[in-house]
């Protein structure tokens, strides 16, 4: 009875740490995640603003970040990146971001790394001289941000096993106590009764 009571208890709420784990991960994800993409709209138009008074002649070192800045010309070639050396980069005019400028004057997309644990967010628009600006920030995906749980999820089932055990004991007492109390009866017809009880007790 003892051993029912505790794996109930511990399986019932382990279930439920686990589901709520999953759904706080889920919320802060899309919080987190709305929130960086609109830090970096808004942050890409203070950066257009600067490089509009530049008259075409793009100089980036006066612009701090921890944005990813990419500067692509009409055709697709990297003009300038402040991660990596342009001249080596890819072509981008085939970039989800960069094909959906042609229809529309604002694009965005979001892909996940090969690890699944980080994602980067785009957002690109068309400079006044139709050359691209685009800014990227990468984060925690919802798998690298469950990933981060699980060490707490860890502890925290870890607490849930040892106060079961401890419930579980105490329950058993309070409710197995009129059992326990139960005399050898009288009457031999009811000794396999008498025994099926008791064993329930020991269990």
């Amino acid at each position: 009875m003892k051993k029912r009571i505790f794996y109930s208890i511990t399986g019932v709420t382990l279930v439920a740490l686990c589901v709520f784990s999953l759904l706080i991960s889920f919320s802060m994800y899309n919080q987190i995640f709305e929130s960086e993409k609109n830090n970096i709209k808004y942050e890409f138009q203070l950066i257009k603003k600067a490089l509009k008074k530049q008259n075409g002649n793009y100089d980036f070192s006066n612009i701090f970040t921890q944005s990813r800045i990419t500067l692509i010309e009409k055709n697709g070639e990297v003009i300038f990146d402040n991660y990596h050396d342009a001249s080596k980069m890819d072509n981008h005019g085939e970039r989800t971001e960069v094909v959906a400028l042609k229809t529309h004057n604002q694009a965005e997309s979001t892909r996940l790394s090969d690890t699944l644990g980080k994602q980067t967010y785009y957002y690109a628009e068309h400079l006044d001289d139709k050359r691209i600006l685009r800014l990227a920030i990468t984060i925690d995906s919802v798998y690298g941000m469950v990933y981060k749980m699980i060490p707490f999820v860890i502890l925290i089932a870890l607490i849930i096993v040892i106060f079961s055990i401890f419930i579980s004991r105490y329950l058993t007492k309070k409710i197995l106590a009129p059992l326990y109390s139960i005399e050898t009866p009288v009457y031999e017809e009811l000794d396999l009764f008498y025994a099926k009880i008791k064993a329930a007790v020991r269990i």
